[in-house]
């Protein structure tokens, strides 16, 4: 038999062996792999995590009225991440669902008019920068209408704190692909510190290398 490496579009390197009848097997094992763990067999993993920054910060809640705030879900060295979902989870007053004068603001009554700048949310792969958001989001009505479901609490939180929670599914997944530029992104370019709690995390798989 003959031995090679070939590499994958995600760029993994797997064994593969032409057979005398010039068949191709292609293994998912590492080439020089003298013995296969579970773990090594089993390559898909479930996926969980925090749009955060650079620095690691997952709490949305901050000032981008004058340096926007950029939240993103990053490529990593050793595996594809498929993202399937995303939740937004939001405690602070005035977040009910039942009042059309809630529509209108973005949290608490600082806010009444709804945010000046907005929220953006994208999917950035390779040159394309591809919009989850059709336009940035100003009020709790703008959530609704891109929002796959959602959901809400009355003093949730505490008295007067209200949760809410938003989803939005991808139906086709979102592919990070290893050591590339591509993300999964939410910029803050308003004040959002008087928030109790304003979170996004993103679920779906992991293919690890």
């Amino acid at each position: 038999m003959i031995k090679a490496k070939i590499i994958d579009a995600t760029g993994s390197k797997r064994g593969a062996k032409v057979t005398r009848t010039n068949a191709l097997k292609v293994s998912l094992a590492k080439p020089d792999a003298q013995e296969l763990t579970q773990a090594e067999l089993t390559r898909e993993k479930h996926f969980k995590a925090y749009l955060s920054t650079v620095s690691g910060g997952t709490e949305m809640n901050v000032d981008g009225s004058t340096t926007p705030v950029v939240f993103s879900i990053r490529a990593q060295k050793d595996r594809v991440l498929y993202l399937t979902t995303m939740r937004l989870v939001i405690f602070d007053n005035y977040w009910g669902f039942g009042t059309a004068s809630n529509f209108r603001r973005f949290g608490t009554p600082a806010g009444a008019g709804g945010l000046t700048n907005g929220l953006s949310c994208y999917v950035e792969q390779g040159n394309l920068q591809l919009p989850i958001f059709v336009e940035v989001v100003k009020t709790e009505g703008d959530f609704l209408d891109y929002a796959d479901t959602s959901n809400s609490v009355a003093n949730a939180y505490a008295s007067n704190v209200d949760w809410a929670g938003f989803d939005f599914d991808f139906q086709t997944p979102v592919v990070i692909a290893p050591n590339s530029q591509d993300t999964l992104t939410i910029v803050v370019r308003d004040n959002l510190t008087s928030m109790v709690k304003f979170r996004a995390i993103a679920r779906g798989w992991q293919e690890i290398f």
